[in-house]
């Protein structure tokens, strides 16, 4: 039935973040915070365009709601780059590579389905290379959500601090546990083993080691709300965010579906 509905959102011009080859990676939690979030900073930069960087982009839900929030509240005044490889040359599963194929297609029809094309600019790199391609430029917000590999994301997490604006944001998904909260051993053990997911034995949770990792050594503890997380930069270093008392509202596509997948409502 999700591909059925994937077709038919083709079909009819509306954009589809459901199940269907993982167009939407995400809990919906993380889009209602990237909302907050943009609503808060609006106070401080709506006078100039706030440009985001956005590592890790699949079929464009995050994309989106990075996109909405620049419409609601910066009056469209930003840009978005959207980087993700949208291939995956090192295997030879035909399957895996039409679907990133896909997915590739599914995130220009979401932008443009969406009503956010004018603000996204698509490119097709791994990260290292589009951070270096996009050296020249500045971004207000950097977002990660590529390659959740230890060494990726410490990479990622030090190009992201040369092409950040002054008092500018880098923020991430899927850090389920901080590394204080949880045996430095689990974490060594599975980042030897270049394990992605790793179980937290005493608070019976998964979590992304290399995340874990990568985030703490180079920030400490960051603000951090159901694994989306985020630090702020000032002249002193990197400091923690607030969202208490701002609300926000979720674009309604990203709420289309549940956490189980099923679809709750036609757009």
């Amino acid at each position: 039935m999700s591909q059925a509905e994937f077709e038919a959102a083709i079909a009819g011009n509306k954009p589809y973040f459901g199940p269907f080859l993982g167009c939407r990676r995400s809990w919906p939690h993380i889009y209602w915070f990237q909302q907050k979030l943009m609503k808060k900073l609006a106070g401080t930069h709506a006078a100039s365009p706030f440009n985001i960087l956005e590592v890790g982009s699949w079929a464009g839900a995050s994309t989106y709601s990075w996109a909405e929030g620049l419409q609601r509240y910066f009056a469209g005044n930003g840009h978005i780059v959207a980087v993700d490889v949208w291939s995956d040359t090192a295997t030879d599963a035909p399957d895996l590579v039409s679907a990133s194929e896909a997915a590739k297609e599914m995130f220009q029809h979401n932008m443009r389905a969406g009503c956010v094309a004018h603000l996204v600019e698509a490119l097709q790199a791994t990260s290292d290379e589009a951070f270096e391609m996009l050296r020249p430029r500045r971004f207000e917000l950097i977002y990660i959500d590529g390659d959740h590999s230890y060494e990726q994301v410490r990479r990622d997490i030090d190009n992201a601090q040369h092409l950040l604006t002054p008092n500018g944001i880098i923020c991430g998904d899927d850090l389920e546990v901080q590394a204080d909260a949880v045996d430095p051993d689990i974490v060594d053990q599975a980042i030897a083993h270049k394990l992605g997911w790793a179980e937290h034995p005493e608070r019976d949770i998964g979590f992304h080691p290399g995340v874990t990792r990568a985030v703490f050594e180079t920030f400490g503890r960051v603000s951090e709300w159901g694994g989306f997380w985020a630090v702020a930069k000032n002249r002193d270093g990197w400091k923690s965010i607030s969202l208490d008392g701002i609300d926000a509202l979720l674009p309604l596509p990203l709420l289309q579906y549940g956490e189980d997948g099923q679809r709750l409502f036609a757009l």
